[in-house]
C-alpha cells in the first residue's frame, strides 16, 4: 500500500518542537515574575499598591493556566490551538482529564490533532458565536476516546463515508484526512462523525484500544 505523506507533517513537527521550548522558557519566566510580585507586596503596605499588584498577578496566573494532562507535546498541541482560537474569537474547550493519548508517538498524535483541529478552526471561523470543544476521556481503562466538536454552518461534503475538502485544488489538500486515518488504522482505532444540521454543529470520535497500564 502507498503511505500518503503529507509535507506539512515535518513543518507541524519542527513548529511543535519550536513552540515546546518558547512554552519552557515561557513558563520559567512567569515562574520568576510571580516571586518578583511578591517581593513587590512585601515591600509595601499601601492597599491600592497590593490590589494593583494582585490583579496582575492573578492575570498572570490565569494566563499561564494549562491543563495538566501529563503529556507535554499534547499541552503544547492544546496551547497552540488556544492562541489560534483567541485570535480568532473561537470559544475553544478542552476536557482532557481522564485521557491523554500518551500510548500514541508525538509524531501520529500531532498528526491527528493537528489536522483535525485545522479542519474544526477553518469551519468554525466561518460561523457566528463559534466554538471548538476537545474531549478526552477513557472507558474502562481499555480505550481511550478522542472526541472534537466545533460549530460548522457550512454542512461538509461526505462521499463513500469519506470527508471531501471543499478548497479548490483538492488534489494538494487531501492529504490531512488521509494520514488521519493511516494514523487511526496503525493503532486499530475507528473514526466516526457525524454533522447535524438542525444545530450546525459537526463531531468527529476515535475511539483507540490500549493496553491497561
Amino acid at each position: 500500500n502507498c503511505v500518503v505523506i503529507n509535507p506539512r507533517e515535518d513543518i507541524d513537527k519542527t513548529y511543535l518542537e519550536v513552540l515546546e521550548k518558547n512554552n519552557d522558557n515561557m513558563n520559567s519566566f512567569i515562574h520568576d515574575t510571580k516571586n518578583h510580585f511578591e517581593n513587590i507586596l512585601g515591600l509595601t503596605d499601601e492597599a491600592p499598591v497590593k490590589e494593583y499588584v494582585n490583579g496582575v498577578r492573578n492575570d498572570l496566573i490565569a494566563v499561564s493556566s494549562v491543563p495538566l494532562t501529563k503529556n507535554k507535546m499534547l499541552d503544547v498541541i492544546i496551547s497552540k490551538y488556544r492562541w489560534i482560537c483567541e485570535t480568532k474569537h473561537i470559544n475553544f474547550k478542552v476536557d482532557a482529564k481522564t485521557a491523554n493519548l500518551r500510548f500514541m508517538k508525538t509524531n501520529d498524535m500531532a498528526t491527528v490533532l493537528n489536522n483535525l483541529l485545522d479542519n474544526s478552526v477553518e469551519a468554525a471561523a466561518k460561523c457566528k458565536d463559534p466554538v471548538i470543544k476537545l474531549k478526552m476521556h477513557s472507558v474502562n481503562k481499555a480505550f481511550q476516546v478522542l472526541q472534537i466538536t466545533n460549530s460548522c454552518c457550512e454542512e461538509p461534503l461526505i462521499k463513500n463515508g469519506q470527508l471531501i475538502t471543499r478548497k479548490e485544488h483538492k488534489k494538494l489538500h487531501g492529504f490531512g484526512m488521509k494520514n488521519v486515518q493511516r494514523v487511526i488504522e496503525l493503532y486499530n482505532g475507528k473514526m466516526e462523525f457525524e454533522y447535524n444540521a438542525a444545530t450546525e454543529v459537526f463531531e468527529v470520535v476515535i475511539i483507540f484500544p490500549v493496553k491497561s497500564e
